[in-house]
């Protein structure tokens, strides 16, 4: 900015007020700076500027890597309470509510396989499970204890993680948009930190059913 200040024959604060639009330089003062900056290659540093008035502009994400969803979307919140009122209302809506049962997990293989522990004395037809990989914690336990899977039990999972897909694996799943996920969360985060009026309190994006090789007929 000196630089242009300089060749220019302003001072930098005039400077500073042609580079941001601001008021208070004649028009052709403005296009003699403007003209100076081009000619010397002259960006203004927007971070710098953003930063000094408190609003940097970026949105920070936190995110936790050792899940594959996680890394798929970067911004996966997952909420046990919502999703158990949903499966929850889900068996009530279709009849075999007096089927319902919630064993406590978690979201890693190591819950899955201590929830499956729970389910061996007692064993359900099908588990809907917190999330995919908790699924093949839960799988690796039923399998290694004889049981069939889809045969005897049918495992659903949640997120369709990469690995999910997998033919070894061939896990039925909860797919979810994360695109729209993504989107509708940083337009929300944006319009938040901007003060803009929010319209809608709640998004609901719709996931669906993805059938693979862990779900079947009982039979």
């Amino acid at each position: 900015m000196p630089d242009v200040a300089a060749e220019a024959g302003v001072s930098v604060a005039l400077v500073s007020i042609v580079m941001r639009g601001a008021p208070g330089a004649g028009a052709a003062t403005r296009e003699r700076v403007l003209e100076v900056a081009r000619r010397l290659g002259y960006r203004p540093d927007t971070r710098a500027r953003l930063l000094r008035s408190g609003r940097s502009q970026l949105l920070g994400v936190t995110s936790d890597v050792r899940h594959p969803f996680h890394v798929d979307v970067l911004t996966g919140l997952y909420d046990a309470a919502e999703r158990r009122r949903g499966y929850q209302e889900a068996m009530r809506r279709h009849g075999p509510a007096e089927h319902v049962r919630i064993i406590s997990g978690g979201s890693g293989e190591e819950e899955g396989a201590r929830a499956a522990a729970g389910l061996l004395e007692d064993p359900p037809t099908a588990v809907t499970v917190f999330n995919d990989l908790a699924a093949t914690g839960l799988l690796d336990v039923v399998r290694g204890h004889g049981r069939k899977v889809p045969g005897e039990l049918s495992v659903v999972g949640y997120d369709d993680s990469s690995f999910s897909r997998l033919g070894h694996l061939g896990l039925t799943t909860i797919a979810q948009d994360v695109t729209a996920m993504a989107g509708h969360a940083i337009t929300r985060a944006v319009q938040r930190a901007g003060g803009t009026p929010v319209g809608e309190r709640e998004t609901v994006v719709a996931p669906r059913l993805v059938v693979r090789g862990t779900t079947a007929v009982p039979g």
